[in-house]
Order: C-alpha cells, then sequence, then structure tokens
C-alpha cells in the first residue's frame, strides 16, 4: 500500500520531498500525492497557471509510467516530488529494465501529423514544464515548474513579430521558450520588450539575441551561452550583425548592463527598434498616432483611438492591429503563459 512505501521531509518547511514507490494495481493512490503537492503549493503561493500545469504534468507522468512502464499489477513505478518555494519537480521511474526514450518520443511525435489523443502526453508535459529530461539512465522522466511562470505577448503583422515579456524574467526557462519561438518563426524580424530591466540584464537574454543575428542561425537548436566581450573583438562576426540585424532588445528605461551587446541589438524606444531591424515603415503600422510613446502595454491601447472611435467600435477600445492585419498576417495570441 502506499502509507507504507512513502516517506516525507520538512512537509513544514518552504523546502519538502515526498517520495512514494506504487504498484500498478493500487494506481489511484498516486494521485494522493498530487493532490498533497498542490495544496502545498498553494500555500507557498504559487499561481493557479503553475498548479494547473504541475497537476497536468503529473497526472500525464503517471498515466505513461503506469501504461507503458508495468506490465504486471505487482509493477512499482517510484515517484519523487520536491516543493520548494522557487520550483516543484517531479520525478517518475519505471521499473527497470523499462525505458522512457524522452528524446526519441518527443522528437518523433512532435513530427507526427496525425497522433489523435493518444501520443501526445509528453508533448504536453513539454510544453508546460520549465525543463524535462530523461533521468536514472532513461528509466524515468523529471519535469520542472518554477513558481515564477513565463508569461509573454506575442504580435505580428508582415516580417515583424513583438514579443513582450510580462513576467518570467528570472526563470530559467525563459530563454528556452524564445528560442523556440525564434527558431519555429525564423522569417520574422524580432523585437524583445521587456517591461523590467531583470530580463534585460540577463546574459542569457543577451547571447539569444547574439545567436539571432549571427548569420548561421537557422532551425537548428544552438545551444544557450552567455556571450563574452570577445565576441565582438572578431570583425566578421561583428560586421554581420551589424548588417544584418534581425533581433534588438527594447527596453524603455534606462540601461546601464548591456552595453556588451553591440548597439545595434539595443533599443531605447519602439521607433528606434523598429529602425534597427530594418522596418521603420511598420512603425506607423504599430503606432499610427504616436511616437516614441511607452503606450504598447498589453497591445490593446486605448489612449490610441479618439473617444468618438471608440465609441463606433463598441468595445471601450481595440486590437490596435485590427486596423492593417490582412490574410498574411500571423496572429499568435496574447498572453502566452507556462
Amino acid at each position: 500500500m502506499l502509507r507504507h512505501n512513502w516517506r516525507r521531509y520538512c512537509w513544514k518547511d518552504d523546502i519538502s520531498t515526498l517520495e512514494a514507490k506504487v504498484p500498478k494495481r493500487y494506481e489511484e493512490q498516486s494521485f494522493l500525492l498530487s493532490d498533497l503537492t498542490a495544496s502545498k503549493l498553494e500555500h507557498l503561493g504559487y499561481s493557479d497557471t503553475a498548479i494547473s500545469a504541475f497537476k497536468t504534468i503529473y497526472s500525464e507522468l503517471i498515466k505513461n509510467a503506469f501504461e507503458h512502464g508495468c506490465k504486471k499489477d505487482a509493477d512499482k513505478i517510484k515517484v519523487v516530488l520536491d516543493i520548494t518555494n522557487v520550483y516543484v519537480s517531479i520525478s517518475v521511474v519505471n521499473p527497470f529494465p523499462r525505458k522512457v526514450h524522452l528524446k526519441k518520443t518527443l522528437s518523433e511525435r512532435s513530427n507526427a501529423s496525425n497522433l489523435g489523443v493518444r501520443g501526445r502526453g509528453l508533448l504536453l508535459c513539454r510544453d508546460l514544464a520549465d525543463s524535462i529530461k530523461p533521468i536514472s539512465r532513461g528509466l524515468g522522466v523529471k519535469a520542472v515548474i518554477y513558481r515564477e511562470r513565463v508569461e509573454f505577448d506575442i504580435k505580428t503583422h508582415q516580417d515583424v513579430m513583438i514579443i513582450s515579456i510580462r513576467k518570467g524574467e528570472s526563470n530559467p526557462a525563459l530563454i528556452t521558450k524564445l528560442e523556440t519561438i525564434a527558431l519555429t518563426y525564423p522569417d520574422k524580424r524580432i523585437i524583445f520588450h521587456f517591461h523590467s530591466n531583470t530580463g534585460v540584464r540577463n546574459t542569457d537574454v543577451a547571447g539569444l539575441v547574439v545567436r539571432i543575428n549571427l548569420p548561421s542561425y537557422s532551425r537548428l537548436y544552438l545551444p544557450p551561452y552567455s556571450p563574452q566581450l570577445s565576441n565582438f573583438e572578431d570583425e566578421q562576426i561583428s560586421e554581420s550583425i551589424q548588417n544584418n540585424v534581425r533581433a534588438v532588445i527594447l527596453f524603455l528605461g534606462a540601461i546601464d548592463s548591456i552595453f556588451y551587446l553591440h548597439d545595434n541589438m539595443i533599443a531605447r524606444d519602439w521607433e528606434e527598434a523598429f529602425k534597427k531591424i530594418g522596418r521603420s515603415d511598420l512603425y506607423r503600422d504599430f503606432f499610427p498616432k504616436q511616437s516614441n510613446d511607452d503606450v504598447f502595454d498589453e497591445f490593446r491601447e486605448d489612449d490610441m483611438f479618439d473617444e468618438e472611435e471608440e465609441k463606433e467600435d463598441g468595445d471601450g477600445g481595440g486590437d490596435i492591429f485590427d486596423e492593417f492585419r490582412d490574410d498574411n498576417d500571423d496572429d499568435l495570441g496574447i498572453n502566452q503563459r507556462w
């Protein structure tokens, strides 16, 4: 029974661990751990979005382990939950010798065009988790969810994409998620808009901008790295960055800590950002009545419309993209949360 096989450590503290070995015949008992952990996360101040992500990932990993890792009712899976005020991790390990083959599975299912409902559990876990990786020599999977979730808005028009990072600047998963977008849409010129200077001072963010601007950047994944000053001493790299700027960092405030980036990759207002990615002609599409304003919050700016226009719209202010969106525009949605 579960009650004979689980251990807990420092449950009243901010750092807690739950560990259990659950037989297939008592599969339903594994969800007791999920409910206990969800209550703990709520006590630690995790958002509803983070708790929902935890529950979904936990459920998918547990079901996957019982379905594919256990052949007999007596077979047991191992579950370890680490709960802290910064992150919660879920580790689920199959009985030997049934490996998960996480990377291969994710690759195959990502490329499959007709999976139906089945086969998407691990893909969902990958998308919801801040990180996911194989453990125990391939027998298990570990997923991590940080309390501070990554939240950003995305809007595109023609070949320009604006990614407005609202929350999660200190979340280690931010770079991976931004990288995924940049790799998925290699034809887009990108403005990374930060609402606070926390992300601007993140050297991994700067490294991402450098990589995007290099001619060799493509759909192939390049591991994150922190840029060094020596990177900019190479004339060839420097020249390519100056002449082929695809992405810039925009921070509407004092920038005193990222000057190790080439100046062409830093913008201090919206008009400058559009100019540096070579699309000054689209600036007025995004800001039809103003220039150099920091009114891009939430991408729904009531101040961009006269009161008479707002009354005609009937919704108290419209999406600033409605007036110029055409069939070729991509709307990737707003308030992306992980």
